[in-house]
């Protein structure tokens, strides 16, 4: 149990490569999601959210996401959905994505869960398709009769860049975060998310702020 407490927080706060040089980002991330239970296997999950970023001068992600959830088993279960991702510059958008994916929930036992998802990525122009790899340790529990406490690391790898892009093992995004119900319907959860992005030039190093208010129906 310690030993996979350590691996999950490590993964969490996991630094990039000390060797390559990296610009840093302070930012926020701020979503809003809601579920519905359709049936005791079938749930339908989406949410909406923006990333603020201040070298890019404010907002420069904003996304819409929803996917549906089937439990195979009291630990495993399969989902399918899709991501409209608008990315700006300044203001101005620059490019839109359209991302399908599938994923594979797995409860580890011991507070502990994975999830494996894989994505395929539209970009507005080039015709070609991306897919990427994401995985994803996560542990959880309850801090008392409300608050949960929760540690994650997700590493990403760019199969296929639809751009051109990086390829490869190309992010580590490490997440701490505190939840807590303020209804018999809504959680506000609040956190801190660190993200490292291997890029041709200087890395990137994303310090950011995260506040999600989720809806259970």
């Amino acid at each position: 149990m310690i030993r996979h407490l350590f691996v999950a927080a490590t993964l969490a706060f996991g630094l990039a490569p000390a060797a390559r040089a990296a610009e840093a980002d302070a930012q926020l991330w701020v979503a809003g999601s809601a579920s519905v239970q359709l049936d005791p296997r079938t749930r339908i999950y989406g949410s909406y959210g923006q990333r603020f970023s201040t070298i890019r001068d404010g907002l420069y992600s904003d996304s819409g996401r929803v996917v549906a959830i089937y439990k195979l088993s009291d630990r495993v279960s399969l989902g399918a959905g899709f991501v409209h991702l608008q990315i700006l510059d300044h203001g101005r958008r620059t490019s839109t994505l359209e991302r399908p994916f599938e994923q594979l929930d797995i409860d580890l036992g011991g507070g502990f869960s994975s999830r494996t998802q894989i994505e395929q990525s539209f970009v507005t122009g080039p015709s070609e398709m991306g897919w990427r790899l994401r995985e994803r340790i996560g542990w959880s529990r309850l801090l008392d009769a409300d608050t949960r406490i929760s540690l994650g690391g997700e590493a990403f790898v760019t199969v296929i860049s639809p751009r051109g892009g990086t390829e490869g093992f190309t992010r580590l995004r490490g997440t701490a975060t505190l939840s807590q119900p303020i209804s018999s319907s809504l959680v506000l959860s609040v956190g801190y998310i660190h993200q490292w992005t291997r890029r041709p030039a200087d890395d990137e190093i994303i310090h950011a702020a995260n506040l999600r208010l989720s809806a259970f129906f």
